[in-house]
Formats: structure tokens, sequence, C-alpha cells
């Protein structure tokens, strides 16, 4: 924890002195420990909490893994359960009250599709694509299955974005239409998700 606090290039030092006697005064340690939860869902310590006493250095007196600063995570959403069709378990019904991605041209893209990408359907087949549903730039992607593994004896697939995904609309014109995507290939048009509906 000092050590990370003495690389921060934009804090004046006697700030930096004050953080590294408070971590001292509370043992910090260069690694935290603790259980699964708490560092997934909104670890906090007393050395947290006393950094958040001035909220502009720390906003929260916790930290958590799952915590996403880049979208409002209080959106609802809605997914399938599975019942009846197990293989759109997970797959987004609605997002923040959208049943439709309407703010990008094309039909397709603006067909809401796949999961969150933290789980899919059982019983995944080799070399099967998927769909995964990405709200920080509020679109769909599809991955494919690029290799097979085992992980201490359990088979695993690797996916990756599809490489079509990154073309622009003069390589790739789908994604011109579609999307509005006339960057460069290996960029992604996102000015429609800074205000989607406006």
């Amino acid at each position: 924890m000092q050590g990370a606090i003495a690389v921060i290039d934009d804090m004046d030092i006697a700030m930096k002195e004050l953080l590294k006697g408070v971590a001292s005064l509370y043992h910090q340690k260069a690694y935290l420990t603790g259980d699964v939860h708490s560092m997934v869902w909104n670890y906090t310590n007393p050395f947290l909490q006393a950094l958040h006493l001035d909220k502009k250095l720390l906003p929260s007196a916790y930290f958590s893994i799952q915590l996403n600063d880049s979208i409002d995570d209080r959106k609802t959403s809605k997914v399938y359960t599975g019942k009846g069709d197990i293989s759109r378990l997970g797959t987004f019904i609605e997002w923040d009250g959208h049943s439709s991605l309407s703010w990008w041209p094309g039909a397709d893209a603006q067909t809401l599709k796949g999961t969150e990408g933290l789980f899919f359907h059982p019983i995944l087949k080799e070399g099967e694509s998927l769909c995964v549903f990405v709200d920080d730039v509020m679109r769909s992607f599809q991955i494919d299955h690029t290799s097979s593994s085992t992980v201490m004896g359990i088979s695993a697939f690797r996916y990756e974005v599809a490489s079509h995904e990154f073309k622009g609309g003069l390589t790739y014109p789908y994604n011109g239409h579609q999307f509005g995507s006339w960057c460069p290939d290996g960029l992604i048009y996102m000015g429609v998700t800074q205000t989607p509906g406006s």
C-alpha cells in the first residue's frame, strides 16, 4: 500500500506522507486478504474507512470488484431464466428499460442479443459462436470460439470478440450500415453511447 502511495504522481508530498502514516497506523500490507464474497461485493476495513473521511481521496468506504464506474450498474435488466428454453439462459430481454437498442441505425444492431458475458447456456459446443451485450458501449458483440483447453481436469473453451466487430465501414460495409461506424479498422464508433435516444 505504501509503495502504491509513493508512485502517485499528482499528489503533493505532504499528502503522500500523511497517507503513508495512516497506512502504517492501520498496519496495511502490500496485499489484502479476505473472503471472496467480501472482495467481490463491497470489501472494507478500518484503513479504507479512514481514507473515506476525505471524499475526494476515496469517494466510497469500500471497494467492489463488481463495481463498474463507467456505467450506472443500478440500471434494471431483465434476462431469461431458461425456463422453457435453456439455450436462452441469461440472455437479455431488456436493458435499462430498452428491449431494442434504437440509438443504432441498423435493424440488426438494434437487436439486444446475448448474455452479460459472465455465463452462457449449459452444454456449449466446441466451435459455437456466442453473443454478449456490453453495457459500456451499449451494443452486442459476437464472440467466437478460438481454442479449447483443460483446467484442473475441466474442459474449457476460449472465446474472443469476432475480428469483424473491429472493422470499419469501408472495410466491412455491414458495420457502417448497422452501427454508423465509418472509423478506421480497429476502432468502434461510440458517439451514440454518450446520450442514447437524444
